[in-house]
């Protein structure tokens, strides 16, 4: 986020929010200007991710923009952290950490009487913070190498499917649960097969995920604590109204702009998806019409400068690839499997589910172009 950015989120704190424009004209299926609907998709402006409005009433985008300008609709700041940086968390998850282990392992140790072992009488409070000193740096010194060797791993996995920034308290909950689940759990089957007591297995199965997200949850909270003032950490702001969540970026004038982010009728496109989407509208749905729409447009570039080197790469990553077309596929056997149950059973969730489906599957475009088409026939009409 830019400072101006900033600057203006500081000056319209209270009631009223930024005066935010509506979403950029392409990320409309159609809209309605001078009382007709037109297409807003633009094909020779495909950026890297490009979220897809069905069409839908004017009335309800006034709305959500006149809630987010009031301040009435639920906002939320994101952290976001580039995988490259990933490392620099290691430190904030580690110290946190190791002030929760540090805390409970010098409580346990004290209440097992480790005074009369230290010597030093009944002066509890010394013995305490002698103990826990002792665990701090131990802890930290263990657990700094522990997580600088997970955060590493993540950031190898983010490199290979092709994840250029991660979210700052979502990786910190996941490599904190990770770590205390795997620890505790292998620690805990140890002491039951030590003392054969298989017959816990519930007492087991209960308390590792509730320990490991109690510390997890512990730990994200603790790690937060001024990480906004972390000079690589990135702050976007998000609102949730009616169903739908918006973002918002700078235009050229320096404006926020709000752009469509999550909902029922927003569909994310990569720049093949979005180019495919528009030869869908413009052959009507024809397959033959819009492979030649294809053909010709191939002499246009798919993105904008600024994405280039991310897309490259996420293209040329067969893994990445690969297991996209495994989910597609296993999603389009999953609506057809369904779509033959809920002609049997007639069930509106069965259907719902099989929509989704589809727009998940290997014709994921086909059908998103099928439910525009659905939305625009129902305003038309």
């Amino acid at each position: 986020m830019s400072s101006s950015l900033r600057k203006l989120k500081v000056m319209t704190q209270g009631f009223v929010s930024s005066n935010h424009r509506k979403p950029n004209p392409r990320h409309f299926y159609a809209y309605k200007k001078d009382g007709i609907f037109q297409s807003g998709l633009k094909v020779d402006y495909v950026r890297l991710t490009n979220t897809v409005m069905a069409p839908r009433e004017e009335a309800e985008l006034d709305e959500d923009i006149k809630l987010i300008r009031t301040g009435v609709a639920k906002c939320k700041d994101l952290l976001y952290l580039d995988t490259r940086n990933l490392t620099s968390l290691t430190l904030h998850i580690a110290v946190s950490l190791t002030l929760i282990l540090s805390t409970a392992s010098s409580v346990v140790a004290l209440f097992r009487g480790v005074p009369v072992a230290v010597g030093l009488g009944t002066n509890v409070l010394i013995t305490f913070l002698i103990l826990y000193v002792l665990n701090f740096f131990q802890s930290l010194i263990f657990l700094s190498i522990i997580i600088l060797i997970l955060t590493l791993a993540i950031k190898q996995v983010c490199f290979i499917v092709g994840i250029t920034r991660v979210r700052v308290l979502l990786t910190t909950f996941a490599v904190t649960f990770f770590l205390i689940f795997i620890t505790y759990s292998a620690a805990l089957l140890a002491f039951l097969f030590h003392r054969n007591s298989i017959s816990n297995i519930t007492e087991l199965i209960i308390s590792i995920p509730v320990v490991s997200i109690v510390v997890a949850t512990l730990t994200t909270f603790l790690s937060s604590i001024n990480i906004k003032n972390h000079p690589r950490i990135k702050i976007e702001t998000e609102w949730q109204v009616n169903g739908r969540v918006y973002g918002e970026h700078l235009n050229h004038e320096n404006i926020p702009v709000l752009y469509p982010k999550r909902a029922r009728d927003f569909y994310p496109l990569d720049p093949m998806e979005y180019r495919t989407l528009i030869a869908y509208q413009t052959a009507q749905g024809d397959r033959k019409q819009v492979k030649q729409f294809l053909k010709v447009w191939r002499t246009k570039p798919l993105v904008i400068e600024d994405d280039k080197g991310l897309f490259s790469r996420q293209n040329s990553n067969l893994l990445r690839r690969l297991i996209i077309l495994l989910f597609r596929i296993i999603a389009s056997m999953l609506a057809i499997f369904l779509e033959f149950l809920e002609r049997l059973i007639h069930s509106k969730t069965l259907n719902a589910l099989t929509r989704w489906l589809k727009i998940q599957g290997v014709n994921r475009v086909f059908w998103i172009h099928k439910e525009c088409e659905l939305a625009l026939k129902q305003l038309i009409a």
